[in-house]
């Protein structure tokens, strides 16, 4: 799985922002998951 490239972006600088993308991205995942149980579930 490719990250996309603002993620990859922010694993290559040591900026406090990278934390940031990757609790977004984590929420994204979980949002993501979330619909495709509600989904499963009907």
């Amino acid at each position: 799985m490719k990250l996309p490239e603002w993620l990859e972006d922010g694993f290559k600088f040591p900026f406090p922002g990278w934390k940031i993308q990757l609790l977004a991205f984590v929420f994204l995942l979980g949002l993501n998951i979330g619909q495709c149980m509600m989904i499963c579930n009907k």
